[in-house]
Order: C-alpha cells, then structure tokens, then sequence
C-alpha cells in the first residue's frame, strides 16, 4: 500500500527578511519603558497563550511514503487555551484557563464564575503584592510583554491594561519563536 509511519507537520512560520532589525528595535523600547517608569524586574510580565487539546491527539499516522505534508486533523485543536504568565525574575504565575465558545455548554458548570471574555484581574493581586515586598509605591507601573494577536490589540484590553498601572509591549508578529520568554521556555517544550 506504500504507507509509512510519519511524524505530522504543520506549516512552518518563518522570520520576516528584517528580523534582526525588529528585534532592535523591540529591545530598545523594552528597555526605554523599563528606564522611563523605573520597573522593578518582578513586575516585567510576560503574557502568553498554550492550546490543550480536549482530546489527546498523537503526533504520528500513516502517510503514503514519499509525501511532503502530514496533515494530522485535530493536532491543533484548541477548545481549551492556557494563559500562562512568567516574569523576568522566572515566577510563574497561576495560569488561567480560556474556553472556546460562546454558549453555556463550551463553558465550565455555572458554578464557576468566568467573567465575560479576557480580563487582567487575576495580575492585579500578584503586582500588588510585588510591589509590597520592595516598598515599592502603588502607583508603580508594571510592563507586560504579547504577542500581536488581535484581542490583545484592541481598545478595552488596552484601555484596562493603562488604568491599572501596566506599560503594554507587543512582541514583533511572525517573532514569538524568538522573543517571546514563554515561546522560547515553557510553550516551546513538547513531549513526545
């Protein structure tokens, strides 16, 4: 029948021809917002996300050999996302889970009470303690690093992230692999 055991793939995402000037340019305003509001090091987050699939897929299948692409359906699954959060003095945060879905039945039981769509206040009791431990001030700014994914762009999460105190830094699109502290550690490790 011609089939072998083959590893599936995905499209592989490539660095834009400017990379090295992207990354410039994102460590030089990274570091003008950690000078300009005096950031202590705890409270420089970064933000990121992981897919869990509900239902474990394998990486392996049959392919006819000879094929250049493993199409896997489900290997992307992301009913269920993972909102992971690291500082640069490596505290992991508690992570948050994100469900797919708009209706009652994608969501957990009613008991559980998740607010409408993404919000930050689960930061808000960590930066206010960090900021107790060096006596910082309240006021203190805090930076947190995501990627370019739209609802991180938008006016309300914005609009929030500036009225409690955190400098937003968005990582250059199609650059995660490379920058992005969570990418490069935690989401970057993969079981076999």
């Amino acid at each position: 029948m011609h089939f072998c055991k083959r590893r599936g793939t995905k499209a592989a995402k490539k660095l834009p021809d400017d990379f090295q000037t992207l990354k410039a340019k994102y460590f030089k305003r990274t570091a003008a917002k950690v000078k300009q509001f005096n950031i202590h090091p705890q409270l420089i987050i970064n933000n990121d996300e992981t897919g869990v699939p509900i239902v474990p897929v394998s990486q392996w299948t049959l392919e006819e050999t000879g094929s250049t692409s493993v199409p896997i359906t489900g290997l992307d699954d992301k009913k269920i996302t993972v909102l992971l959060l690291c500082t640069v003095c490596e505290d992991l945060l508690n992570p948050q889970l994100l469900y797919q879905g708009t209706t009652e039945r994608c969501h957990p039981p009613r008991y559980v009470n998740f607010p409408e769509g993404w919000d930050i206040w689960f930061l808000k009791p960590w930066v206010t303690a960090v900021k107790e431990k060096p006596k910082l001030p309240q006021v203190q700014r805090s930076l947190v690093m995501l990627d370019v994914y739209k609802a991180h762009r938008t006016a309300n999460v914005q609009d929030e992230f500036r009225e409690t105190s955190f400098e937003l830094e968005y990582v250059p699109g199609n650059c995660t692999s490379e920058l992005q502290p969570l990418d490069l550690g935690v989401n970057g490790l993969r079981i076999s």
